[in-house]
């Protein structure tokens, strides 16, 4: 039995897999030569009739229950050519893998281009092109890198029938590897300005971004419960301020301890509490002690790092009782 395509002929041979991996690999036939089909031309809409009756007759096979007997790809391309090293001239594989080789595999596979190590070659099971010596490593690397191009493997019966362009390759993945993460920026600044300040100017976006995410989360900011507007601005005052003190002290950290930051040293430092001890007097008066917790020993550790030294505890206060019936002022804010 031969199938025809084009001016190419293959021959199902006999063997030990029976007639039914004998159907899949003339599917195979088909299926390797499938991007060559969307011309949708007279001869290939032929080929694609014969490609859909073969597919019925390898439903036909499945159903006969007979498993070939040639193995499966590896697990990966790494794996794959250590697998062709320790092989004879030729290495039978059954199917064909879609996203076989994938882009993490790339830089492993192009520092094996240059390899002359003998190993293998692939052989797609069920082909009678014979297979006439050694390959080399870094034959069997390019192969894999058409796989990546073509999204499938193998893409030929055997890889003795590519023939690659090593240092085309080079060039392919040089260029491609230096487009990975980069960005592209799109102005209507067309003069005066460099691709240095353009960049810095869209950095700056990202910076104001933060600065009102700091206003709003870690100062507190928001919401606004005040309904004068001298409160209202006055309280708007107060928070530039407090970010102010956020900026300094990010820079302080950045020079001094360097992977710590504001928010991660502010929740530290509000561990030291501010506690008012009330002791009353035998003529009724009352002495308040304004005292601050001792720091833990982290937060003491912290502050030798930052330079930061606490100021001496306030000093003590005596408060006389309120005269009857007075109940204290009301602010409205």
């Amino acid at each position: 039995m031969r199938i025809s395509y084009h001016e190419s002929e293959y021959q199902i041979v006999a063997g030990n897999a029976g007639w039914p991996s004998q159907f899949r690999f003339a599917v195979h036939v088909i299926w390797s030569r499938v991007p060559d089909l969307w011309a949708f031309d007279g001869r290939s809409m032929t080929s694609m009739k014969r490609m859909l009756i073969i597919s019925l007759c390898v439903c036909w096979g499945g159903l006969a229950g007979e498993k070939p007997g040639f193995p499966e790809l590896p697990d990966s391309p790494a794996k794959l050519i250590q697998t062709l090293k320790i092989s004879g001239d030729g290495f039978a594989v059954l199917g064909l893998r879609l996203g076989y080789v994938k882009e993490s595999d790339l830089p492993f596979l192009v520092g094996l281009l240059d390899s002359k190590e003998p190993c293998a070659h692939v052989v797609s099971a069920g082909s009678s092109i014979s297979v006439s010596g050694r390959s080399t490593v870094g034959h069997e690397a390019a192969y894999l890198i058409e796989g990546f191009w073509k999204r499938y493997y193998p893409t030929q019966l055997t890889s003795g029938q590519y023939k690659p362009d090593v240092e085309g390759i080079k060039l392919w993945y040089g260029m491609w590897s230096k487009r990975e993460g980069r960005y592209l920026l799109r102005t209507n600044i067309t003069t005066g300005r460099t691709a240095e300040e353009l960049w810095r100017f869209y950095i700056q976006l990202t910076e104001v971004e933060a600065t009102f995410k700091s206003l709003k989360d870690d100062l507190a900011l928001r919401p606004i419960f005040h309904q004068l507007e001298h409160r209202i601005e006055a309280h708007i005052f107060i928070s530039f301020l407090a970010y102010c003190l956020h900026v300094t002290l990010r820079r302080r950290l950045r020079d001094l301890a360097p992977g710590l930051t504001p928010r991660s040293v502010l929740e530290k430092f509000a561990t030291v509490q501010m506690l008012d001890v009330h002791l009353p007097t035998t003529d009724e008066r009352t002495v308040v002690l304004s005292r601050y917790t001792h720091p833990e020993k982290d937060v003491l550790l912290l502050l030798q790092g930052l330079k930061l030294h606490l100021p001496a505890q306030p000093p003590p206060k005596i408060v006389r009782p309120k005269p009857p019936g007075d109940a204290g002022s009301v602010v409205k804010t």
